[in-house]
């Protein structure tokens, strides 16, 4: 089962939505975001969700969280028109806070597949890491936390690794988000641009569709 793939074959996003969308990161964590620049996540921020911590190595640990914010109609205009036809949740997704290690082991309820280009990795041996909660199955297709944004593993030590994978910058990879996974050793920004897919099969794929 897919959990990850990289896609050379999409093309690159233009420099100047790059650009916008780096601009858009640093206005953030600047703190000079406006109420006009809410997260397009932001009904994650009231539920608990993200103040979960974790317990990795016994020890409790807090995580990060992704906000996502929108780049354009053009940057989505863009998206419908070079990479999938019914994008949506597209722009740049900056990760917070800074001084969290970890982006815990966890499932996204509202995105069936994910499209990210990083930018920024926010380390150099930042590790994405998918698992198989023991007992449980491997696709958490309808799985949702206690208050019906997410789901979350809360003990590494229920967890078997399944994959383990160090993604560089400036390539598109479809990620599985409905297999549990996590994002480790973070030390600084990470920020990348993503797009939820509701397929996979209208990518325009130059060989096989992976099974």
């Amino acid at each position: 089962m897919l959990t990850q793939i990289t896609l050379p074959q999409i093309p690159h996003p233009p420099q100047h939505f790059i650009d916008r969308a780096r601009a858009k990161a640093n206005e953030f964590h600047r703190g000079h975001e406006d109420a006009s620049s809410t997260p397009d996540n932001a009904h994650i921020f009231n539920s608990g969700y993200v103040e979960r911590e974790y317990i990795r190595h016994g020890v409790l640990t807090k995580t990060r969280r992704q906000h996502v914010f929108n780049i354009g109609e053009d940057f989505d205009k863009w998206v419908a028109d070079n990479i999938h036809p019914y994008p949506y949740e597209a722009g740049i997704s900056v990760g917070v806070p800074l001084d969290a290690p970890i982006h815990g082991p966890h499932c996204d309820p509202r995105r069936r597949y994910v499209l990210n280009y990083i930018l920024d990795t926010g380390g150099d041996n930042v590790r994405t890491v998918w698992y198989r909660e023991k007992g449980q199955p491997l696709e958490r297709l309808h799985a949702a936390g206690p208050e019906g944004k997410g789901y979350w593993v809360k003990d590494y030590a229920d967890l078997e690794v399944i994959d383990d994978v160090v993604f560089g910058p400036g390539i598109w990879i479809l990620l599985n988000p409905k297999i549990i996974h996590s994002v480790e050793n973070l030390q600084g920004y990470r920020t990348f641009l993503t797009i939820s897919l509701p397929d996979m099969n209208q990518l325009p794929w130059n060989n096989r569709i992976p099974g």
